[in-house]
């Protein structure tokens, strides 16, 4: 019937605003904000490609909604070979635990100047251009209330050449920001990290593009 034909996904696009009530305890700050009331939302998914036994259960690996694209391909019978147009993951095999590991080793979040990385436990996040990077144990401190990036320098280096990776190899906005003229767009021909100001880092302001084995990460020119 129509009920096993058919992938249901409930999902939010971000955390909780601050001005319409939204109670986001024990997690901290709001929508457009790196850190995890800003972007830790529910998803409920239901119906067709999940597993009879599996259903009702929950599942805590994280997970990304770039993830859903792919998930529904497969559900819906198609096939992902040699596709390199979406970035997520199938989360079918893993939430039907017929294949081991976690979807995403790293997880990427991004908006305007606030950006933030995931792998497994450990949280990097920046909430604004100019602020210092803040390290946390989502383990033991899920509302970040304490950063932890002077104790783990060698940590958020690996974190920071991450998030260089990412930013060199995804394509840069072809349309203005929010409110913003035409002549806002960034055109330039090659990628350039922005050098963080020295009191921004644990590392002392280090320019990843300067780190060896960024060349490894993408095909794309660096200024």
């Amino acid at each position: 019937g129509i009920t096993d034909n058919t992938l249901v996904i409930f999902i939010n696009d971000n955390g909780g605003a601050k001005n319409n009530g939204t109670v986001n305890t024990p997690l901290r700050d709001w929508k457009g904000s790196p850190f995890e009331g800003g972007i830790r939302i529910p998803m409920i998914l239901a119906g067709a490609g999940i597993a009879p036994e599996k259903r009702g259960e929950t599942y805590t690996a994280p997970v990304h909604t770039i993830d859903l694209a792919a998930t529904a391909v497969i559900a819906g019978g198609g096939n992902l070979d040699n596709n390199d147009l979406i970035d997520g993951i199938n989360l079918l095999p893993y939430i039907n635990n017929e294949k081991a590991g976690i979807p995403h080793q790293y997880i990427i979040m991004r908006s305007a100047a606030e950006i933030g990385i995931r792998h497994e436990n450990w949280k990097l996040a920046r909430n604004g251009r100019y602020q210092p990077y803040q390290l946390f144990d989502l383990n033991t401190d899920i509302s970040e209330t304490t950063d932890i990036s002077t104790n783990n320098p060698q940590l958020v280096t690996t974190l920071l050449e991450q998030l260089t990776r990412f930013e060199a190899g995804v394509y840069k906005p072809r349309f203005p920001g929010l409110n913003q003229p035409e002549n806002s767009i960034n055109r330039f021909d090659h990628f350039r990290f922005f050098p963080s100001p020295a009191n921004a880092l644990p590392t002392g302001g280090v320019n990843l593009l300067e780190n060896p084995g960024f060349e490894d990460a993408s095909t794309i020119d660096a200024d």
